[in-house]
């Protein structure tokens, strides 16, 4: 499991670079895929316009939106900046702020990714509604706390995943603060008020994050004694 942890970061990491760095004539990756796309809709348009078809127009149009879809939590996250200490204070940006292993850090993280992932989870269903296809919408949009939810305990666990792979804080340190948020959660979940169920639900997931967080840490320190 830490291996493909492992992965997952560095494919992030690499797909970051070439999205960010300037490749052919100075461009950046998002914009080499971008114009590629247009390139390919201006051309597809032309052979559509030729043969009176729209075979080459739907895809492109769902090539762009989907990337648009996509791109737009990456552009909140890299360039997005909230206050230091949320209304007051310098500005930092939400990459910034989350790559510290603090509590702020930590709830900005999960907050953020819960909610804006919600984008691209949305969105590209909706692109397919280009080639009819309507099904996926209806799903997510039944499922769609559900699918908060879930993303809830799946940022909780990539957060601090994320700081056990990199080694930024010593294991001890992590394994304080998820026996801290833990305790807290299991405190807060004997309360079960009706009006704040949904709070409750909330909990519940990020308690679920935490015991997969203790195993994650579990594995590196085996993997530790290992190399030793």
């Amino acid at each position: 499991m830490l291996n493909h942890l492992r992965t997952f970061f560095k494919v992030f990491s690499k797909t970051d670079e070439f999205l960010r760095k300037p490749h052919v004539w100075g461009m950046n990756g998002f914009m080499i895929v971008s114009s590629s796309i247009l390139m390919f809709g201006v051309i597809g348009m032309q052979i559509d316009k030729l043969f009176e078809t729209d075979f080459f127009i739907r895809p492109t149009t769902f090539f762009f939106g989907s990337l648009i879809y996509c791109i737009l939590p990456y552009l909140f996250y890299k360039e997005e900046k909230i206050k230091k200490y949320i209304i007051w204070g310098e500005k930092e940006s939400i990459e910034e702020i989350t790559k510290k292993f603090n509590s702020k850090a930590y709830f900005v993280f999960v907050l953020f990714f819960s909610y804006f992932l919600i984008i691209p989870i949305l969105g590209v269903p909706l692109m397919f509604q280009i080639f009819k296809i309507d099904f996926l919408v209806e799903i997510i949009q039944k499922n769609l706390i559900i699918i908060v939810y879930i993303l809830l305990c799946i940022t909780s666990i990539l957060w601090f995943s994320y700081h056990i792979i990199s080694k930024i804080v010593e294991l001890q340190t992590i394994k304080v603060k998820v026996a801290l948020y833990t305790a807290i959660g299991s405190t807060l979940a004997i309360f079960q008020i009706k009006e704040f169920e949904q709070f409750s639900v909330v909990v519940s997931c990020l308690m679920v994050s935490y015991v997969w967080i203790q195993y994650i840490i579990e594995l590196k320190l085996e993997e530790e004694m290992g190399n030793q």
